[in-house]
Parts: structure tokens; C-alpha cells; sequence
């Protein structure tokens, strides 16, 4: 299958202080690894080919109307492929999915069965060696980050642009019901 180089995407991202964490591990891989330069984030949906005013407003509605979770990390990882070069694994969240699956509601998309939710620390062809030797050096990772909003970002992989176009903020009151809503 042919990979889409220039599209729009939907980010989730973090609180203020694990953001500036997360940042800072982020610069440190990327200084040793030579990476492109991004911000750190978990992708959550895409690609959307086209992005219309009606998708924007149902992100917004849903944003307001989706609580901030916790998601849990597994530490470090890395493969060989260039945007899953290095970076920290996340557990299987329920909640995550669902957000997921309600995103496609609203405007489906190329669903991937295969997604795998992490936190990219570099993009790149890095031997194995040099990321092996990374790991042994890096600080604690988080055991846990709360998403506490979501973002729509344009993408161009040919230009190594990754640009943010809107942020929504998720309602920072965690409903009981959720779960069987979504």
C-alpha cells in the first residue's frame, strides 16, 4: 500500500508538565539521533485527504463533550522503520480506541486495523546499535499521561513539515459513563 505523504491528521496531545517531560527526552533522542524535528504527540487518526468545516465543528462539539484520560506507557522502543524509528510504547486503553472509533464516526478515514498508539522520540533510518545504546542512557519515562486535547495537524512528510492548525481542549470532567457513550 502506498504511504499518503501529504495529509491531515488528528494528534492527541498532553498536559503542560509532562509535555515539557516528554520534550525534553524528545530533543535529547532527536540531538543523538539526528530527527527531523516534530512535536511530541500520539497520533490518533488519519489520514484525511480534505478537511471540511463541518468535520472541524463535530471535533470541536466532541472535544468538549470527551473527558481527559490517563493512558498508561511501556517504555522505551524502538523498529526499524523511519517513523517508528524510536519511540515509547503505550498499553492497550480502552478509552483510546473509543476515541478512536468515534473520530471515524464522525468522519471515516483509512482505518488502520493494525495501530499501534505510541509516542514518536525520532523519525529516521537509525542503526539498531546506536538506538540500543539510547536506551541505557534516557531518563525514567512517565508511567502514566493524561490527553487533555486533540489537535488537527497538516502534515508533509516530503518537507518534514508537521504543522498544528487548531487545538480543541477536552473537557477536564471525567464522566463515569464514557466508556458506554462512545
Amino acid at each position: 500500500m502506498r504511504r499518503i505523504r501529504e495529509a491531515f491528521w488528528i494528534w492527541g496531545h498532553f498536559c503542560e508538565s509532562e509535555t515539557y517531560y516528554l520534550n525534553n527526552i524528545k530533543n535529547e533522542v532527536q540531538k543523538k539521533l539526528k530527527s527531523p524535528k516534530f512535536e511530541i504527540h500520539l497520533t490518533l487518526t488519519g489520514p484525511y485527504l480534505k478537511f471540511s468545516q463541518s468535520f472541524r465543528n463535530s471535533l470541536s462539539i466532541f472535544s468538549k463533550n470527551s473527558p481527559t484520560f490517563n493512558i498508561e506507557l511501556d517504555g522505551y522502543n524502538f523498529k526499524d522503520e523511519f517513523y517508528r524509528s524510536f519511540f515509547i510504547s503505550i498499553k492497550d486503553n480502552i478509552i483510546l480506541n473509543n476515541m478512536r472509533d468515534e473520530i471515524y464516526r464522525l468522519n471515516p478515514y483509512s482505518l488502520n486495523s493494525d495501530y499501534k498508539p505510541h509516542l514518536s522520540l525520532a523519525y529516521g533510518n537509525h542503526s539498531y546499535r546506536d538506538k540500543e545504546k539510547l536506551v541505557k542512557v534516557l531518563p525514567a519515562k512517565l508511567d502514566s499521561i493524561s490527553l487533555d486535547r486533540i489537535s488537527i495537524v497538516k502534515v508533509n512528510e516530503i518537507k518534514e513539515i508537521w504543522k498544528c492548525l487548531e487545538t480543541f481542549k477536552l473537557n477536564k470532567t471525567i464522566r463515569d459513563d464514557f466508556e458506554l457513550k462512545l
